[in-house]
């Protein structure tokens, strides 16, 4: 016996010592795959529910395969990026929750298990794709002057009626250096 806290599975309640998982190279890979994940909560749920759709239907998953697994999620998340097809696009952890969630859901027309994250990141790659045209779409219709609904449109400045000011004197010596560029006016002589 180790001295260590006995813990016990959640799903088939078999115990084991604390050392024992951790003393596995692959179980220690998956935990701190999944401890470096992301710091947020919904992530992490929502990554190991999808990695059951890696797993084997006649056989256990080894712990080193869920690492690896982890561990390019992990990369691809972080990155904040998707490149796909030779896109490159912005890719929130939203976009990626809520394609392993879209997954989940439609588990039964999936081919399982899965073998890579491809058809995760063509959905991901999916939603940038209709996040920036529906961007695109709002420029282009505040461009032609158009709004959001609800919102009022946008009022043409309105011109100001124009105040005749009176003219001041132009001061002498502008007046001196003005008459300075005027050509003399030709004189007639009187004839005599």
């Amino acid at each position: 016996m180790s001295g260590l806290p006995l813990v016990s599975c959640p799903a088939c309640n078999a115990q084991m010592s604390l050392d024992a998982l951790l003393g596995h190279q692959g179980a220690r890979d998956a935990i701190l795959a999944l401890a470096y994940l992301h710091p947020g909560e919904k992530l992490v749920g929502a990554a190991v529910r999808y990695l059951a759709l890696f797993a084997p239907a006649k056989q256990t998953m080894r712990f080193d395969r869920i690492a690896s697994l982890l561990n390019e999620l992990g990369e691809a998340v972080r990155a904040g990026r998707i490149e796909h097809k030779g896109i490159s696009a912005a890719a929130p952890v939203d976009y990626w929750i809520n394609a392993m969630e879209d997954m989940l859901a439609n588990r039964d027309r999936l081919r399982l298990p899965l073998t890579s994250h491809g058809y995760l990141k063509s959905i991901v790659a999916g939603m940038t794709d209709r996040a920036s045209a529906k961007a695109e779409g709002r420029a282009e219709a505040a461009r032609a002057g158009h709004t959001a609904k609800g919102l009022p449109p946008p009022q043409p400045p309105s011109a100001a009626p124009r105040v005749s000011q009176p003219k001041s004197e132009m001061p002498e010596d502008i007046k001196a250096f003005m008459a300075s560029f005027r050509k003399p006016k030709p004189t007639q002589e009187k004839s005599q």
